[in-house]
Protein backbone atom coordinates (compact mmCIF):
# COMPACT_ATOMS: atom_id res chain seq x y z
CA UNK A 1 0.00 0.00 0.00
CA UNK A 2 2.79 1.92 0.86
CA UNK A 3 4.71 1.84 -2.28
CA UNK A 4 1.11 2.35 -4.45
CA UNK A 5 0.84 5.76 -2.29
CA UNK A 6 4.77 6.57 -3.02
CA UNK A 7 3.85 5.71 -6.97
CA UNK A 8 0.85 7.77 -6.89
CA UNK A 9 2.53 10.85 -5.08
CA UNK A 10 5.81 10.87 -7.75
CA UNK A 11 3.29 10.98 -10.43
CA UNK A 12 1.67 13.78 -9.15
CA UNK A 13 4.66 15.53 -8.70
CA UNK A 14 5.89 14.54 -11.91
CA UNK A 15 2.49 16.12 -13.20
CA UNK A 16 2.95 19.17 -11.68
CA UNK A 17 6.73 19.59 -12.66
CA UNK A 18 5.66 19.00 -16.17
CA UNK A 19 2.85 21.95 -15.99
CA UNK A 20 5.25 24.34 -14.19
CA UNK A 21 7.36 23.87 -16.56
CA UNK A 22 5.20 24.94 -19.49
CA UNK A 23 4.42 27.89 -17.74
CA UNK A 24 8.02 28.87 -16.94
CA UNK A 25 8.75 28.00 -21.08
CA UNK A 26 5.82 30.33 -21.81
CA UNK A 27 6.25 33.65 -19.68
CA UNK A 28 9.61 34.01 -21.11
CA UNK A 29 8.41 33.00 -25.01
CA UNK A 30 5.99 35.94 -24.43
CA UNK A 31 8.50 38.50 -23.02
CA UNK A 32 11.01 37.48 -25.82
CA UNK A 33 9.39 39.05 -28.02
CA UNK A 34 9.58 42.09 -26.58
CA UNK A 35 12.04 44.21 -28.76
CA UNK A 36 15.13 45.73 -27.22
CA UNK A 37 15.97 49.57 -26.10
CA UNK A 38 16.98 51.06 -29.32
CA UNK A 39 20.24 52.99 -29.39
CA UNK A 40 20.26 56.01 -32.30
CA UNK A 41 22.20 59.09 -33.64
CA UNK A 42 21.29 62.51 -35.40
CA UNK A 43 22.79 64.64 -37.59
CA UNK A 44 21.66 67.90 -39.34
CA UNK A 45 21.89 68.41 -42.88
CA UNK A 46 24.20 71.05 -43.78
CA UNK A 47 21.46 73.33 -45.27
CA UNK A 48 19.50 72.56 -41.96
CA UNK A 49 16.36 71.15 -43.66
CA UNK A 50 16.38 68.07 -42.50
CA UNK A 51 17.64 65.75 -39.67
CA UNK A 52 19.12 61.86 -40.39
CA UNK A 53 18.06 59.68 -37.36
CA UNK A 54 20.28 56.15 -37.42
CA UNK A 55 19.01 53.22 -35.53
CA UNK A 56 21.12 50.72 -34.57
CA UNK A 57 20.13 46.85 -35.20
CA UNK A 58 17.53 46.39 -32.72
CA UNK A 59 16.91 43.14 -31.21
CA UNK A 60 13.52 41.48 -31.82
CA UNK A 61 12.49 44.94 -33.86
CA UNK A 62 9.82 44.77 -37.02
CA UNK A 63 10.05 48.82 -36.95
CA UNK A 64 10.09 52.14 -35.23
CA UNK A 65 8.25 55.06 -34.12
CA UNK A 66 10.29 58.63 -34.32
CA UNK A 67 9.08 60.92 -32.03
CA UNK A 68 10.39 64.88 -31.63
CA UNK A 69 9.82 67.48 -29.43
CA UNK A 70 10.04 70.69 -31.67
CA UNK A 71 11.84 74.12 -30.71
CA UNK A 72 8.96 75.62 -28.22
CA UNK A 73 7.23 72.89 -27.38
CA UNK A 74 6.85 70.51 -24.46
CA UNK A 75 5.96 67.53 -25.27
CA UNK A 76 7.12 64.63 -28.13
CA UNK A 77 4.79 64.24 -31.15
CA UNK A 78 5.07 60.88 -33.72
CA UNK A 79 7.23 62.54 -37.06
CA UNK A 80 7.82 58.77 -38.93
CA UNK A 81 7.27 55.27 -38.48
CA UNK A 82 9.55 52.87 -40.27
CA UNK A 83 8.33 49.90 -40.60
CA UNK A 84 11.78 47.37 -41.42
CA UNK A 85 10.21 44.68 -43.69
CA UNK A 86 12.49 42.21 -43.84
CA UNK A 87 14.88 45.40 -44.65
CA UNK A 88 18.02 46.27 -43.10
CA UNK A 89 17.92 50.11 -43.65
CA UNK A 90 17.91 51.98 -40.71
CA UNK A 91 18.50 55.32 -41.41
CA UNK A 92 16.16 57.35 -41.31
CA UNK A 93 15.57 61.44 -43.11
CA UNK A 94 13.31 63.53 -40.61
CA UNK A 95 12.52 66.35 -43.46
CA UNK A 96 12.26 70.39 -43.41
CA UNK A 97 12.58 71.43 -39.78
CA UNK A 98 12.47 75.00 -38.60
CA UNK A 99 15.40 76.44 -36.65
CA UNK A 100 15.84 75.52 -33.27
CA UNK A 101 16.44 72.91 -30.85
CA UNK A 102 15.37 69.13 -30.97
CA UNK A 103 15.05 66.17 -29.25
CA UNK A 104 14.76 63.18 -30.59
CA UNK A 105 13.55 59.57 -29.37
CA UNK A 106 12.89 56.28 -31.01
CA UNK A 107 11.00 53.08 -29.67
CA UNK A 108 10.79 50.12 -31.41
CA UNK A 109 8.07 47.56 -31.75
CA UNK A 110 7.97 43.66 -32.15
CA UNK A 111 5.69 41.94 -34.86
CA UNK A 112 2.61 40.14 -33.16
CA UNK A 113 -0.99 38.51 -34.91
CA UNK A 114 -2.88 40.86 -33.23
CA UNK A 115 -1.09 44.36 -32.36
CA UNK A 116 2.33 46.01 -31.57
CA UNK A 117 4.37 45.09 -28.63
CA UNK A 118 6.51 48.40 -27.55
CA UNK A 119 10.05 48.28 -26.21
CA UNK A 120 11.49 51.23 -24.50
CA UNK A 121 12.42 55.02 -25.41
CA UNK A 122 16.13 55.28 -26.80
CA UNK A 123 18.05 57.60 -25.06
CA UNK A 124 17.12 61.34 -25.80
CA UNK A 125 19.79 63.03 -28.81
CA UNK A 126 19.26 66.50 -28.65
CA UNK A 127 20.34 68.54 -31.72
CA UNK A 128 20.42 72.21 -32.82
CA UNK A 129 18.68 72.90 -36.26
CA UNK A 130 19.82 75.87 -38.49
CA UNK A 131 17.71 76.00 -41.66
CA UNK A 132 19.33 78.18 -44.03
CA UNK A 133 15.55 78.69 -45.55
CA UNK A 134 12.96 80.24 -43.27
CA UNK A 135 9.47 79.78 -44.18
CA UNK A 136 8.26 82.52 -42.19
CA UNK A 137 9.19 84.38 -45.25
CA UNK A 138 6.69 83.52 -47.50
CA UNK A 139 4.04 85.60 -45.16
CA UNK A 140 1.70 82.22 -45.21
CA UNK A 141 -0.74 81.98 -42.20
CA UNK A 142 -3.64 79.93 -41.38
CA UNK A 143 -6.87 80.51 -43.71
CA UNK A 144 -4.78 82.09 -47.25
CA UNK A 145 -5.65 80.63 -50.47
CA UNK A 146 -2.16 80.06 -52.37
CA UNK A 147 -2.01 77.82 -55.67
CA UNK A 148 0.54 74.88 -56.38
CA UNK A 149 0.23 72.69 -59.67
CA UNK A 150 -2.78 72.26 -62.07
CA UNK A 151 -4.83 70.27 -63.09
CA UNK A 152 -8.14 70.15 -66.01
CA UNK A 153 -10.75 71.47 -63.95
CA UNK A 154 -13.63 70.47 -66.07
CA UNK A 155 -14.25 73.14 -68.60
CA UNK A 156 -12.23 72.35 -71.20
CA UNK A 157 -9.46 74.84 -71.53
CA UNK A 158 -7.13 72.69 -70.30
CA UNK A 159 -4.81 72.70 -66.93
CA UNK A 160 -5.89 75.71 -64.84
CA UNK A 161 -4.12 76.21 -61.48
CA UNK A 162 -5.26 74.31 -58.31
CA UNK A 163 -6.19 76.86 -55.40
CA UNK A 164 -5.69 75.55 -51.89
CA UNK A 165 -6.68 76.69 -48.45
CA UNK A 166 -3.90 76.57 -45.83
CA UNK A 167 -5.28 74.32 -42.80
CA UNK A 168 -2.56 74.23 -40.58
CA UNK A 169 1.12 76.01 -41.16
CA UNK A 170 3.32 74.24 -38.56
CA UNK A 171 7.20 72.70 -38.07
CA UNK A 172 8.17 73.58 -41.67
CA UNK A 173 5.02 72.54 -43.42
CA UNK A 174 1.89 73.18 -44.87
CA UNK A 175 -1.39 71.11 -44.42
CA UNK A 176 -3.61 72.09 -48.09
CA UNK A 177 -7.06 71.15 -49.13
CA UNK A 178 -8.21 71.77 -52.36
CA UNK A 179 -10.75 75.20 -52.04
CA UNK A 180 -13.18 73.02 -54.85
CA UNK A 181 -14.00 69.63 -55.35
CA UNK A 182 -11.62 68.41 -58.61
CA UNK A 183 -12.90 65.14 -59.65
CA UNK A 184 -16.07 63.34 -59.00
CA UNK A 185 -15.45 59.53 -58.33
CA UNK A 186 -15.70 56.47 -55.73
CA UNK A 187 -13.65 55.45 -53.20
CA UNK A 188 -13.94 51.43 -53.55
CA UNK A 189 -12.61 49.39 -56.37
CA UNK A 190 -15.39 49.67 -58.65
CA UNK A 191 -13.66 50.67 -62.00
CA UNK A 192 -14.59 53.92 -62.13
CA UNK A 193 -12.56 56.01 -64.96
CA UNK A 194 -11.79 59.23 -63.16
CA UNK A 195 -11.63 62.69 -65.10
CA UNK A 196 -8.38 62.01 -66.90
CA UNK A 197 -9.88 59.00 -68.65
CA UNK A 198 -13.50 60.43 -68.89
CA UNK A 199 -15.74 61.11 -71.80
CA UNK A 200 -15.79 64.92 -72.26
CA UNK A 201 -19.44 64.67 -73.46
CA UNK A 202 -21.19 64.87 -70.49
CA UNK A 203 -24.83 65.42 -71.31
CA UNK A 204 -26.94 65.46 -68.34
CA UNK A 205 -30.13 65.44 -70.61
CA UNK A 206 -28.96 61.88 -72.08
CA UNK A 207 -31.17 59.34 -71.07
CA UNK A 208 -28.53 56.71 -71.83
CA UNK A 209 -26.32 58.27 -69.08
CA UNK A 210 -28.69 56.73 -66.68
CA UNK A 211 -28.75 52.78 -68.90
CA UNK A 212 -26.04 51.32 -66.72
CA UNK A 213 -26.10 48.58 -69.67
CA UNK A 214 -24.12 51.59 -71.65
CA UNK A 215 -21.86 53.21 -68.77
CA UNK A 216 -18.36 51.70 -69.68
CA UNK A 217 -17.91 53.48 -65.77
CA UNK A 218 -19.84 50.59 -64.13
CA UNK A 219 -18.60 47.21 -64.30
CA UNK A 220 -19.26 44.27 -62.45
CA UNK A 221 -18.93 42.83 -58.89
CA UNK A 222 -15.77 41.16 -59.26
CA UNK A 223 -13.50 44.16 -58.13
CA UNK A 224 -15.88 44.95 -55.52
CA UNK A 225 -15.95 41.40 -54.03
CA UNK A 226 -11.86 41.77 -53.22
CA UNK A 227 -12.19 45.64 -52.14
CA UNK A 228 -11.50 44.92 -48.62
CA UNK A 229 -13.19 48.56 -47.83
CA UNK A 230 -10.26 50.75 -46.20
CA UNK A 231 -8.90 53.73 -47.64
CA UNK A 232 -5.35 52.08 -47.65
CA UNK A 233 -6.43 49.36 -50.49
CA UNK A 234 -9.06 51.74 -52.40
CA UNK A 235 -8.74 52.45 -55.82
CA UNK A 236 -9.38 56.21 -55.76
CA UNK A 237 -6.08 56.11 -53.08
CA UNK A 238 -3.88 54.53 -55.87
CA UNK A 239 -5.72 57.28 -58.25
CA UNK A 240 -4.70 60.27 -56.19
CA UNK A 241 -0.94 58.70 -55.99
CA UNK A 242 -0.31 58.12 -59.68
CA UNK A 243 -2.39 59.19 -62.08
CA UNK A 244 -3.41 62.70 -60.34
CA UNK A 245 -0.55 63.02 -58.83
CA UNK A 246 1.86 62.78 -61.97
CA UNK A 247 -1.08 64.70 -63.82
CA UNK A 248 -1.31 67.95 -62.10
CA UNK A 249 2.33 68.54 -60.27
CA UNK A 250 5.48 68.57 -62.15
CA UNK A 251 8.49 66.77 -60.79
CA UNK A 252 9.95 69.83 -59.64
CA UNK A 253 6.15 70.53 -57.35
CA UNK A 254 6.33 66.53 -56.48
CA UNK A 255 9.54 67.00 -54.74
CA UNK A 256 8.28 69.47 -52.10
CA UNK A 257 5.24 67.26 -51.42
CA UNK A 258 5.52 65.48 -48.10
CA UNK A 259 5.03 61.57 -47.46
CA UNK A 260 2.30 62.20 -44.84
CA UNK A 261 1.89 58.97 -42.52
CA UNK A 262 -2.13 58.63 -42.24
CA UNK A 263 -2.34 56.53 -38.88
CA UNK A 264 -5.88 55.96 -39.10
CA UNK A 265 -5.67 54.37 -42.28
CA UNK A 266 -2.47 52.85 -41.93
CA UNK A 267 -0.31 54.04 -44.47
CA UNK A 268 1.62 56.65 -46.18
CA UNK A 269 0.53 59.26 -48.74
CA UNK A 270 1.43 62.09 -50.65
CA UNK A 271 -1.97 62.54 -51.90
CA UNK A 272 -5.24 61.79 -49.85
CA UNK A 273 -8.44 62.60 -48.21
CA UNK A 274 -9.21 64.05 -45.48
CA UNK A 275 -10.49 62.21 -42.31
CA UNK A 276 -13.78 62.65 -40.15
CA UNK A 277 -11.65 63.93 -37.73
CA UNK A 278 -9.60 66.66 -39.36
CA UNK A 279 -13.04 67.82 -40.62
CA UNK A 280 -14.27 67.87 -36.67
CA UNK A 281 -10.72 69.74 -36.09
CA UNK A 282 -11.38 73.75 -34.81
CA UNK A 283 -7.25 74.28 -35.29
CA UNK A 284 -7.58 73.57 -38.75
CA UNK A 285 -10.63 75.89 -39.22
CA UNK A 286 -13.36 73.72 -39.19
CA UNK A 287 -14.81 76.01 -36.37
CA UNK A 288 -18.74 75.86 -38.42
CA UNK A 289 -20.45 73.43 -40.10
CA UNK A 290 -19.93 75.89 -43.33
CA UNK A 291 -16.47 76.04 -43.18
CA UNK A 292 -17.12 72.36 -44.09
CA UNK A 293 -19.46 72.69 -47.34
CA UNK A 294 -17.76 72.30 -50.81
CA UNK A 295 -18.57 73.17 -54.39
CA UNK A 296 -16.53 71.57 -57.49
CA UNK A 297 -14.48 73.63 -59.84
CA UNK A 298 -17.04 74.02 -62.27
CA UNK A 299 -20.51 72.08 -63.80
CA UNK A 300 -18.03 70.50 -66.14
CA UNK A 301 -16.56 68.03 -63.76
CA UNK A 302 -20.26 66.37 -63.93
CA UNK A 303 -20.42 66.55 -59.59
CA UNK A 304 -24.00 66.06 -57.89
CA UNK A 305 -25.24 68.90 -56.95
CA UNK A 306 -29.13 70.28 -55.81
CA UNK A 307 -30.73 73.22 -55.70
CA UNK A 308 -33.51 72.21 -53.16
CA UNK A 309 -36.29 72.13 -55.33
CA UNK A 310 -35.88 68.67 -56.78
CA UNK A 311 -33.25 70.02 -59.82
CA UNK A 312 -29.86 68.83 -60.07
CA UNK A 313 -27.85 71.39 -60.97
CA UNK A 314 -27.10 74.42 -59.06
CA UNK A 315 -27.91 75.28 -54.91
CA UNK A 316 -28.21 78.85 -53.60
CA UNK A 317 -26.52 79.59 -50.48
CA UNK A 318 -26.98 82.90 -48.55
CA UNK A 319 -25.16 85.75 -49.47
CA UNK A 320 -23.32 84.08 -52.51
CA UNK A 321 -25.23 83.60 -56.01
CA UNK A 322 -24.40 80.62 -58.12
CA UNK A 323 -22.57 77.92 -55.97
CA UNK A 324 -23.24 74.32 -56.13
CA UNK A 325 -22.24 72.46 -52.58
CA UNK A 326 -21.90 68.87 -53.23
CA UNK A 327 -21.05 66.01 -50.87
CA UNK A 328 -17.37 65.33 -51.33
CA UNK A 329 -15.71 62.07 -49.52
CA UNK A 330 -13.51 61.40 -46.58
CA UNK A 331 -11.24 58.36 -45.91
CA UNK A 332 -12.93 57.50 -42.59
CA UNK A 333 -14.88 54.01 -43.34
CA UNK A 334 -18.61 54.42 -42.66
CA UNK A 335 -20.57 52.69 -40.25
CA UNK A 336 -23.20 51.50 -42.57
CA UNK A 337 -21.29 49.96 -45.82
CA UNK A 338 -23.92 47.37 -45.86
CA UNK A 339 -26.67 50.11 -47.47
CA UNK A 340 -23.66 51.08 -50.38
CA UNK A 341 -21.91 53.83 -48.14
CA UNK A 342 -18.35 52.39 -47.90
CA UNK A 343 -17.29 55.81 -46.30
CA UNK A 344 -18.11 58.88 -44.89
CA UNK A 345 -19.43 62.02 -46.55
CA UNK A 346 -19.38 65.77 -46.23
CA UNK A 347 -22.76 66.50 -47.04
CA UNK A 348 -24.10 69.61 -49.26
CA UNK A 349 -24.96 71.41 -46.04
CA UNK A 350 -21.53 70.30 -44.35
CA UNK A 351 -22.66 67.95 -42.05
CA UNK A 352 -21.22 64.52 -41.92
CA UNK A 353 -22.61 61.71 -43.49
CA UNK A 354 -21.63 58.26 -42.13
CA UNK A 355 -24.90 55.87 -41.15
CA UNK A 356 -27.49 57.05 -44.48
CA UNK A 357 -26.52 56.85 -48.07
CA UNK A 358 -28.50 56.14 -50.91
CA UNK A 359 -27.05 52.49 -51.91
CA UNK A 360 -27.72 49.87 -53.98
CA UNK A 361 -29.87 48.11 -51.96
CA UNK A 362 -31.19 51.09 -49.56
CA UNK A 363 -34.79 52.16 -49.67
CA UNK A 364 -34.41 56.26 -50.15
CA UNK A 365 -38.17 56.71 -49.64
CA UNK A 366 -39.02 56.88 -53.32
CA UNK A 367 -40.75 53.76 -53.91
CA UNK A 368 -38.21 52.92 -55.62
CA UNK A 369 -36.14 50.42 -53.42
CA UNK A 370 -34.81 48.70 -56.78
CA UNK A 371 -33.46 51.63 -58.28
CA UNK A 372 -30.11 51.56 -59.13
CA UNK A 373 -27.51 54.10 -56.87
CA UNK A 374 -26.71 56.50 -59.49
CA UNK A 375 -25.08 58.59 -57.32
CA UNK A 376 -22.55 56.01 -56.18
CA UNK A 377 -22.17 53.69 -59.12
CA UNK A 378 -21.92 56.76 -61.72
CA UNK A 379 -18.98 58.09 -59.11
CA UNK A 380 -21.20 61.53 -58.49
CA UNK A 381 -19.64 62.42 -55.42
CA UNK A 382 -16.77 64.72 -55.27
CA UNK A 383 -12.95 64.02 -53.97
CA UNK A 384 -11.51 67.20 -52.76
CA UNK A 385 -7.54 66.24 -52.79
CA UNK A 386 -5.59 67.24 -49.72
CA UNK A 387 -1.41 67.24 -49.18
CA UNK A 388 1.11 68.33 -47.50
CA UNK A 389 4.30 70.84 -48.38
CA UNK A 390 7.17 70.38 -46.92
CA UNK A 391 8.93 74.47 -46.64
CA UNK A 392 12.01 74.39 -47.61
CA UNK A 393 14.27 76.48 -50.15
CA UNK A 394 13.14 76.56 -53.78
CA UNK A 395 9.25 76.12 -52.71
CA UNK A 396 8.55 79.94 -53.35
CA UNK A 397 9.34 79.36 -56.91
CA UNK A 398 6.15 76.71 -57.17
CA UNK A 399 4.09 78.28 -54.86
CA UNK A 400 2.22 81.34 -54.72
CA UNK A 401 -0.09 83.09 -52.09
CA UNK A 402 -3.35 84.44 -54.10
CA UNK A 403 -4.47 86.75 -51.74
CA UNK A 404 -7.93 85.78 -52.84
CA UNK A 405 -10.34 85.39 -49.73
CA UNK A 406 -12.39 82.00 -49.20
CA UNK A 407 -15.82 84.59 -50.56
CA UNK A 408 -14.18 85.38 -53.84
CA UNK A 409 -13.43 82.01 -54.34
CA UNK A 410 -17.37 81.24 -53.71
CA UNK A 411 -18.56 83.89 -55.77
CA UNK A 412 -17.43 81.43 -59.36
CA UNK A 413 -17.90 78.28 -57.82
CA UNK A 414 -19.55 75.87 -60.07
CA UNK A 415 -21.49 78.38 -61.75
CA UNK A 416 -25.13 77.36 -63.25
CA UNK A 417 -24.64 76.59 -67.19
CA UNK A 418 -26.34 78.79 -69.26
CA UNK A 419 -29.48 76.15 -69.96
CA UNK A 420 -30.27 77.18 -65.97
CA UNK A 421 -30.58 80.27 -67.07
CA UNK A 422 -32.61 80.23 -70.19
CA UNK A 423 -35.42 77.65 -68.48
CA UNK A 424 -35.61 80.45 -65.73
CA UNK A 425 -36.27 83.13 -68.53
CA UNK A 426 -38.45 80.60 -70.55
CA UNK A 427 -40.27 80.48 -67.05
CA UNK A 428 -40.63 83.90 -66.74
CA UNK A 429 -42.59 84.21 -70.37
CA UNK A 430 -44.80 81.58 -69.57
CA UNK A 431 -46.02 82.89 -66.69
Amino acid sequence: MKRKNYRKLFAMLLALTMIFGLLYHVEPASAATKPAKPTISVKAAEDGASVTVTIKKTKNAAGFLIEAKMPGSKTYEPVKTVELSGRKKRTVAVDTLISGKYSFRVKAYAADSTDKIWGAYSKVKKITVKNSFDPASLGISRGDIVTFGACDQGENTGKEPIDWIVLSNKNGKLFLVSVFVLEKGVIDDTGYEFLYDDDEDDDWDDEDDWDDEDDESIETDENEESFDGTWKNSKLRKHLNEEFLNAAFSKEEIAFIADTELEDAACTDKIFLLSKEEVKNKDLGFERQEDRICAPASYGLGVWTYDGDGDYGTVFLANVDYISSCYWWLRTPSANKEYGQPFCLMTRGGGISFNTCWGDEYDTGTGYEDEPSEYIEDGGFGVRPALVLNLKDGIQEVLTKTGKTMKEEWANAGAAPDWYEDDEDEDDDTD
